[in-house]
């Protein structure tokens, strides 16, 4: 999988870790892994894959339902690459000095 996509995936789980569900780093370990399973340019795929390994209780379905959709976003056809992006809007801790 390429670096930057784990990457993502691992500041997705922060993300939902910050928005109260319990996403633990064997979770989010076990969600970079369970990408590589899947086509990741397919959105629904991808969705479901981080749905599974990520959400462990029904009432957590709306929370990261949101936060996929605040996260994720398909490219534009003008944008290099298909499939799944982070959205630059996501913040992400500073760089160390």
């Amino acid at each position: 999988m390429p670096r930057d996509l784990t990457r993502a995936v691992l500041r997705f789980a922060a993300l939902l870790r910050r928005e109260g569900l319990p996403v633990t780093l064997p979770q989010a370990t076990d969600a970079v892994r369970a990408l590589d399973h899947v086509d990741v340019a397919d959105r629904d795929e991808m969705r479901l894959a981080l749905r599974t390994v990520l959400v462990t209780r029904p009432e957590e379905l709306p929370v990261f339902e949101r936060c996929f959709e605040a996260f994720w976003r398909t490219a534009d056809p003008g944008e290099a690459g298909p499939g799944p992006i982070p959205l630059p809007s996501v913040e992400e801790p500073p760089a160390p000095p």
